[in-house]
């Protein structure tokens, strides 16, 4: 199968392979009859795609210069689309707000992506933009990380958005998640991508955090050192460093430690190496 991020719409759509192209190349594909540019993001030997079966595309050829010019007219003629849509939707008072338009390159097909808090209508509202536009007008509902994917950008790891690059569905990330990776202390923009809603990496190494979790005390534990001679209660657990953080009351005074998980009495599992190189990465995140 061929996986292919369509500029515009910022979707991604599978389709049979063709041996004529390869991955990155930048090509013009046929959706339903309208042409649209694309990326080709990877290539492989899957013979079922994820694609609606019902929707007919195909790559046509690799972009050209004059392709290039097309699209940058496109992109330039549908900035005002958004303006006049919403003009539209007020006029029929429909609880909607008109966010954003894109216009095929062969400027057949126009898309506005919209949000609506209830159900609304469409059939009117498509003929009036189909009458204003002189186009084939599709409505796409979208929600705030369908936002962020549309506008792109970089994140907090200095990387592309993930959800505008490579990312076909949006994966569900709970405080769960955060709470397993030890990050709900953080701040919340510090593990909020730019739709406002937890990082969807979040979820990429949590299945690793619990089972490396599992070898360590429960939080709020009380657990004995090794030697037998205090006992702490257990505050946070540091996976990558093997490292358990203790509340240690002490006479009057109460303190909190970080100690080895070897220096802690019970069956605790320290994580090896090739576990600490899988979540490296997610290290250099919290940092």
């Amino acid at each position: 199968m061929i996986t292919l991020l369509l500029t515009l719409t910022k979707e991604i759509i599978e389709i049979p392979n063709d041996n004529d192209y390869k991955t990155n190349d930048t090509v013009i594909i046929s959706d339903d009859g309208a042409q649209e540019v694309a990326q080709i993001l990877s290539m492989d030997d899957r013979t079922e795609a994820v694609t609606e079966a019902e929707r007919q595309i195909s790559i046509l050829r690799l972009i050209t210069e004059n392709d290039k010019q097309k699209l940058e007219h496109a992109q330039k003629a549908v900035l005002d689309f958004s303006k006049k849509a919403q003009a539209i939707v007020e006029k029929a008072k429909l609880p909607m707000y008109i966010w954003d338009a894109a216009l095929s390159l062969d400027e057949k097909l126009v898309t506005f992506f919209f949000q609506a808090k209830e159900r609304v209508n469409f059939r009117e509202l498509v003929q009036k933009l189909s009458q204003e536009f002189k186009k084939k007008v599709h409505l796409q509902q979208i929600g705030p990380r369908d936002r962020a994917k549309l506008r792109d950008g970089f994140g907090v790891c200095g990387r592309k958005l993930c959800c505008a690059n490579f990312l076909e569905q949006f994966p569900s990330v709970t405080m769960e998640v955060a709470r397993a990776q030890n990050l709900t202390y953080k701040s919340p923009e510090k593990i909020s991508g730019q739709c406002g809603r937890l990082l969807c990496c979040l979820q990429y190494e949590v299945e690793a955090y619990k089972e490396l979790g599992a070898n360590f005390p429960a939080f709020g534990e009380n657990v004995k050192f090794a030697d037998g001679k205090k006992t702490g209660r257990v505050v946070s657990n540091d996976v990558i460093n093997n490292i358990v953080k203790l509340q240690i009351t002490d006479e009057d005074d109460t303190f909190v430690i970080a100690v080895p998980l070897d220096e802690i009495s019970g069956k605790y599992k320290k994580m090896s190496e090739v576990d600490r190189d899988r979540l490296a990465n997610k290290e250099e995140f919290e940092e």
